[in-house]
């Protein structure tokens, strides 16, 4: 009798495993994919500086992301703009997948380093590399202080918060030694995400999942598990009025306390902080601003408030957006550039004193 028990299971497991299968063929027949952690466009903007409607789309058809286990998405090394083909191919970025040329390493002894955190406003959605304000930081420091050895790294990438930029800067770019770091982030913090799940659950949701997915993570039976989870996780906790209670990527606090663990790690690695404000077109001020400022006075973090900065130019009469009034343009990187330079030099940030006019 006891022998019989094995075979009974066996045969106990057949119809299950003919269930599994069937469904992963039936699956693949209907091109069913979930990648949860793939990056997901949450606006489509019409126009600006070269590149036509859906940029988004343009960069998902380029294959400009690539999954990544730590940080969610990261962008993929040594890819070309979007919309070339290989006959007028352009880079768009470097061996380490950041915008922008090599990046020399180790850093040369004399030279000053800025490294610009951020989302795709630093990254420059819509604007050409050497239109982003990271690009023209070295020249307009040059400008203030022309024996500056200096250099400006664009590690912003499309989408990420201040969680995933922490990780970024603390896990992947120590090598290039930044002397200074530039925070612009905040605005995909606050966007409710996908399955109303935040960045922190789901960073461990995928820790845990890691020791076991390896070749399961290819199977479109594990994707479909893995979005029926998430979508029985949501439950009604991600917006109810009536409680007041919102789910974001990234709450207004733990935005604070990734913002300080950033701080806390410039104190470590020898770099100084430099937060922004954000800014818009828009007639009211982002919610998270206040926020920013109370957090750089009471956290003692110097602060550059691109909001004041840019509504004073635009009320001048400066276009300085795309067409979806939250991304700066060519004109708005430009003037994001002269401010930066401006307090950089005034505070000695770079450990330089400014040159002198005559």
């Amino acid at each position: 009798m006891a022998r019989r028990r094995p075979r009974r299971l066996i045969f106990a497991l057949i119809p299950l495993l003919l269930l599994i299968l069937g469904g992963e063929l039936a699956l693949r027949a209907i091109e069913f994919e979930y990648k949860p952690f793939y990056p997901r466009p949450h606006t489509r903007w019409s126009g600006g500086d070269g590149f036509s409607a859906d940029w988004w789309g343009r960069l998902r058809e380029s294959d400009l992301y690539v999954a990544d286990p730590e940080l969610f998405w990261s962008l993929r090394p040594g890819a070309n703009e979007p919309g070339t083909t290989p006959e007028s191919a352009l880079p768009l970025t470097n061996s380490l997948g950041l915008r922008g040329p090599e990046i020399q390493t180790p850093k040369p002894a004399e030279r000053k380093r800025v490294i610009s955190l951020g989302d795709s406003c630093t990254f420059g959605d819509g604007v050409r590399t050497d239109q982003t304000y990271a690009a023209l930081l070295r020249d307009e420091l040059l400008l203030l202080q022309p024996d500056l050895d200096v250099d400006a790294v664009n590690a912003g990438v499309p989408g990420y918060t201040s969680f995933q930029a922490l990780r970024q800067l603390r896990d992947r770019l120590p090598a290039l030694e930044p002397d200074l770091v530039t925070l612009y982030l905040g605005l995909n913090d606050h966007i409710t995400p996908k399955g109303c799940i935040s960045d922190e659950t789901r960073s461990e949701l995928i820790g845990r999942a890691t020791q076991v997915r390896g070749g399961l993570q290819s199977s479109r039976f594990y994707q479909l598990a893995t979005y029926l989870v998430l979508k029985l996780r949501r439950g009604d906790e991600c917006h109810d009025p009536e409680r007041g209670h919102q789910v974001f990527r990234v709450s207004t606090p733990e935005f604070q306390r990734n913002v300080t663990a950033i701080r806390d790690l410039g104190r470590e690695r020898g770099f100084k902080v430099l937060l922004f404000t954000i800014p818009h077109s828009f007639d009211y001020e982002p919610s998270l601003n206040p926020y920013i400022r109370a957090l750089a006075r009471e956290q003692q973090i110097e602060l550059l408030d691109l909001f004041r900065i840019l509504k004073a130019r635009q009320e001048a009469g400066q276009s300085l957006y795309n067409a979806d009034g939250g991304h700066p343009n060519a004109a708005g990187h430009q003037a994001i550039a002269q401010a930066l330079a401006q307090r950089i030099v005034e505070q000695g940030m770079l450990g330089a004193e400014p040159a002198q006019s005559e």
